[in-house]
């Protein structure tokens, strides 16, 4: 198996860079081809242990392309297990308990890849991969992207979303929620209204609120469910930092009006601020 930190850092590499190319299954017949064929290249050439591992990273972050859906993703990945299963590795051995070890690599490639593939909305859920400081940091990054494709994409003369370029779709909205674990459908429906009528605009609040309640979840959890260490401190970062923006920007606006304007020391400042909040935070919840 996978020995020494450097040995772990290559293979969560190697995994990524499979998952890129997994990434175009759907483009034509012949990419389909192309990504099975690699795939089970790499099957056959490698542990069977690291099979198992590229599998479990495939299934839990799906990588897919604007407009994909997640269950045709579903179906190339039960083509590729079929193939790998004529191999000799069995559904038993697949579907195995991960060690400490392997369970680390998961923890690092979530790690090295949380900001570097903000899209996968998966890496949200806490299920596979064990909470840290990193991750919480990288955890509320992705919710203020959501939140910015989210205001870029909604018409409030329309109450839609129109799913620019840059933005998000109403389908792809919807799939991302029921892609994650309820209690982070929670935590962002408590981040969307800690940012009501600042940040999130009161109309695109409520249109976020109403689809989240939409995707399955009772509405009395909402606000009385009980939120995991991890989640509390996401919610914490996201809200004091999207507040903090908000408030800059009127105090910018305020300074170019009065032409007046002050030296910028916002992003630096900022930036070593919630860093030292996050650790603070971390630290003082794990301490309870």
């Amino acid at each position: 198996m996978i020995k020494g930190k450097k040995n772990r850092k290559a293979f969560v590499e190697e995994i990524s860079g499979l998952q890129n190319i997994v990434s175009n299954f759907s483009s034509s017949d012949q990419h389909y081809t192309n990504a099975m064929n690699r795939l089970l290249d790499y099957a056959q050439s490698a542990e069977k242990e690291k099979v198992r591992l590229l599998l479990r990273v495939l299934s839990a972050f799906p990588q897919v392309k604007r407009g994909v859906k997640r269950q045709d993703y579903r179906s190339f990945l039960l083509d590729f297990e079929t193939q790998v299963s004529k191999m000799g590795l069995t559904d038993d051995f697949l579907d195995e308990e991960l060690n400490e070890k392997e369970q680390k690599i998961i923890t690092l490639y979530r790690d090295e890849n949380i900001l570097k593939k903000s899209r996968i909305i998966e890496f949200l859920n806490s299920d596979i991969a064990e909470p840290s400081q990193h991750s919480s940091l990288g955890k509320s990054k992705m919710i203020t992207d959501l939140l910015q494709r989210l205001k870029t994409s909604y018409d409030p003369s329309s109450d839609k979303l129109l799913g620019t370029d840059l933005g998000i779709g109403l389908e792809e909205f919807q799939e991302d929620l029921i892609a994650v674990e309820e209690e982070k459908r929670i935590l962002l429906f408590r981040i969307v209204n800690g940012l009501r009528g600042g940040f999130i605009q009161n109309e695109l609040a409520t249109f976020i609120c109403q689809e989240i309640i939409n995707s399955g979840i009772i509405e009395d959890k909402l606000n009385k469910e009980e939120l995991s260490d991890e989640s509390k401190i996401i919610e914490k970062l996201t809200v004091a930092e999207k507040s903090g923006d908000f408030q800059r920007s009127r105090e910018i606006a305020e300074r170019k009006k009065s032409r007046s304007p002050e030296p910028r020391y916002d992003s630096i400042f900022w930036a070593i601020a919630m860093s030292a909040f996050a650790v603070g935070l971390w630290y003082f919840i794990n301490s309870l």
